[in-house]
């Protein structure tokens, strides 16, 4: 929000001294990336990006130093992930860490830092790598008392450790880096709302990728009464995987229950990121196969479904989410069909993905569902 509360009245002290005066190479990156993120805010995407690829070409021009990690946060933490790839935001926001650690600024350079480990969490990065990661990232953030950065970042340190099975209930955020109930209560007593929905949304997403539906229902409605909070991450690279698995539950609750009511929900969701990739952004191209072949599954075929799903694994270039199309598939499949055969396939195939992905919690679960089709 910060960029926001700097630019809602009009430019800011710093842009308007950069345009009276010539530009100070290290306040303009900054000041033309907040500027940026504004209009995007404002829905003027064109603008934006103008702004952003300004910042950046002034920081390259005159190598500025002391403000790159506030120009990195915003630019593809907050900005340019809606044109670009997000693998290709990873370097970057590891040039803000260590532009933030070099030159004093380690609040935003850890949020830097933060940003990268969600990039690795989204692109398939084995998660004993990103944990590895998250570890040297919290350590710093307690050295440097940055205890803002540091409450995000544990809740996303449990919830990979989850997955990697060493957490004692893997839809729980409880284990080594933190108790979920105590800083539930600790996030709702303090009014910490930003830091509290993005701690309900990892355990809403656990749910979903452990298909405990209604644990998982009963998190996303609580996440919608949190709606000024849930806003500030419109504009957040995390955004889409939010959304991603927000469509699923939808799917899977018209599936179970018939609500026509979901099947709309999660349409409309499909179609959002439709628009957005019709409008440049690549950031949906693994989620909408698997939508598209989990929506439609309801009245196609039993081949026309696994063909679908195989067209998203296929499509797919993150190993995660080719597991989760697999899995998806076999749920499916076993479930209109009772073809224990066609779904035993697609959760071998799982397994294989979510090994490589290193995800163990995973792993185990699905090496259970497949000792009920023995």
């Amino acid at each position: 929000l910060l960029p926001v509360l700097m630019l809602a009245f009009g430019p800011s002290p710093s842009s308007r001294l950069n345009l009276r005066y010539g530009l100070d190479p290290e306040s303009a990156p900054s000041t033309f990336a907040s500027y940026g993120f504004l209009h995007l805010v404002l829905n003027k995407e064109r603008e934006s990006v103008r702004f952003f690829n300004l910042a950046q070409h002034i920081m390259k021009r005159h190598n500025s130093k002391f403000n790159r990690a506030a120009a990195h946060t915003v630019i593809y933490g907050l900005g340019l992930h809606i044109k670009i790839p997000i693998e290709k935001c990873y370097e970057p926001l590891i040039e803000g860490y260590r532009a933030g650690e070099m030159h004093g600024d380690t609040g935003l350079g850890l949020i830097c830092a933060n940003l990268s480990c969600i990039v690795q969490l989204m692109t398939g990065t084995p998660l004993g790598e990103v944990e590895k990661a998250l570890d040297r990232y919290i350590k710093l953030m307690k050295a440097y008392n940055r205890s803002g950065v540091f409450v995000l970042t544990c809740t996303f340190h449990q919830r990979v450790m989850n997955l990697m099975g060493h957490g004692t209930t893997p839809t729980i955020l409880t284990g080594e880096a933190m108790n979920q109930e105590e800083l539930y209560r600790e996030l709702q007593d303090s009014g910490n709302e930003v830091a509290l929905v993005m701690l309900l949304d990892h355990m809403f997403q656990l749910n979903v990728l452990f298909e405990d539906w209604g644990k998982a229902m009963l998190y996303h409605e609580e996440l919608m009464t949190h709606k000024d909070a849930l806003t500030t991450l419109e504009s957040h690279l995390y955004i889409r995987q939010h959304k991603f698995f927000t469509a699923l539950l939808y799917s899977s609750w018209h599936r179970k229950n018939s609500s026509r009511k979901h099947k709309k929900a999660a349409h409309r969701i499909l179609n959002t990121m439709k628009s957005s990739q019709a409008a440049g952004c690549p950031n949906y191209d693994a989620f909408i196969p698997i939508l598209v072949a989990d929506l439609s599954s309801s009245k196609q075929s039993k081949m026309d479904i696994n063909s679908s799903f195989w067209k998203a694994v296929d499509s797919c270039k993150y190993v995660h989410l080719k597991a989760l199309a697999h899995e998806r598939a076999a749920a499916v499949i076993e479930d209109r069909f009772g073809d224990r055969v066609l779904a035993k396939e697609h959760l071998n195939a799982a397994v294989g993905h979510y090994a490589q992905w290193e995800a163990v919690a995973k792993v185990r679960d699905i090496e259970g569902k497949l000792k009920y089709f023995q």
